[in-house]
């Protein structure tokens, strides 16, 4: 069973996740701890725990059935066997988190359909933004679904990049539908906005909170957070300095309309997150090493999603953006592209060199 157990945690890649009371149990002093016959309710409880399937390698089922009836015969619990996810430097259960988040895609599909059918027809007449429009929609739909499915995915298939990003995925729903609150009209779709906002606002913080930062610090070391950080601040002393270029022109010449919606989604939510985020990380704070992924992730759909509905807009003939204003997005999301390659090649390297 040592020996098992052994194997068992070095497929798991973290002894610190493996609950305390379960390591002594199935340690080396546990040779004789299956001698003793499992009741009923204990056979329950092990049938429940072959459920699980956190521990990816071969013979699992015979491995886990030893470890399970050696430690339910110790009178451990299922609770304590499996808590939590072994690969994954988690502090609670993410069950929650998991639910909510197919909830906000199911949401955001909902949400992009019909509002590009009901855009052509004249539902954003009124919207001076691009991202609030048929075009916004269709990029939401093209985008940015597929990036909080997929890092959904593999997050709850044990990724520690599924992981990081999956918190990034969930700011940019929230960051992306602030602007449908502010500046699109009054319409049943309303709802469907408030949903978004607030699961994925709650979500959020949720999963940040039950992430384990010293966990992943220690398995991030080899990663260069601090250059990732300085990079981010950057980013964001740009796009304050777009900002206000912008709201200069608008408060001097009072023929130029914002779009309040982006506007404010930008001042209050996204550039703030950047900025705070990515001094966290230049300090190599604990915190910054777990949001610095999302937020390159967050910096890298914002340009793309912009372009897109840009396009998709100025080929449906609505709201028209010029060239340069997409190139220089485009730019934007493509180092924050490139330092997100950087972020994942270094976390991968960590990982394999851990395991």
């Amino acid at each position: 069973n040592a020996g098992a157990y052994a194997v068992w945690a070095r497929r798991a890649r973290s002894l610190a996740s493996v609950p305390a009371r379960l390591r002594a149990l199935v340690g080396a002093e546990a040779g004789d701890g299956g001698s003793k016959p499992p009741r009923p309710k204990d056979l329950r409880e092990i049938r429940w725990c072959h459920r699980i399937r956190d521990v990816n390698c071969r013979g699992r089922k015979t491995l886990n059935r030893q470890l399970w009836t050696n430690a339910v015969a110790k009178g451990v619990s299922y609770k304590e066997m499996t808590p939590l996810n072994p690969r994954l430097p988690l502090k609670r259960e993410i069950d929650l988190a998991y639910i909510s988040s197919i909830v906000i895609c199911i949401t955001i599909a909902l949400a992009s359909v019909a509002g590009f059918v009901l855009g052509r027809r004249g539902l954003y007449s009124t919207s001076m933004s691009v991202l609030v429009s048929p075009g916004g929609d269709a990029a939401n739909l093209i985008l940015v679904l597929p990036t909080l499915l997929y890092s959904l995915w593999i997050a709850k298939r044990g990724s520690l990049i599924g992981l990081l990003l999956w918190p990034g995925a969930l700011f940019y729903c929230l960051y992306a539908y602030t602007p449908y609150l502010v500046g699109a009209p009054f319409t049943a779709l309303v709802f469907l906005y408030v949903v978004l906002v607030t699961v994925s606002g709650s979500t959020l913080i949720g999963l940040l909170a039950s992430v384990d930062g010293e966990e992943v610090r220690q398995r991030l070391e080899a990663v260069p957070v601090r250059n990732m950080g300085i990079a981010i601040v950057v980013i964001a002393a740009l796009a304050y300095a777009g900002l206000t270029v912008n709201a200069i022109e608008a408060l001097a010449n009072s023929g130029v309309e914002l779009a309040r919606g982006h506007f404010v989604a930008d001042w209050a939510m996204g550039t703030p997150a950047l900025f705070v985020g990515g001094v966290l990380a230049w300090r190599r704070a604990t915190s910054g090493y777990v949001v610095a992924l999302g937020l390159l992730l967050v910096s890298a759909l914002g340009g793309v999603v912009f372009a897109i509905a840009a396009v998709v807009e100025n080929v449906l003939g609505y709201l028209h953006t010029e060239p340069a204003a997409i190139a220089v997005h485009l730019v934007i999301s493509s180092i924050s592209i490139v330092l997100l390659g950087v972020f994942v090649i270094g976390a991968t390297t960590a990982s394999k060199a851990i395991s």
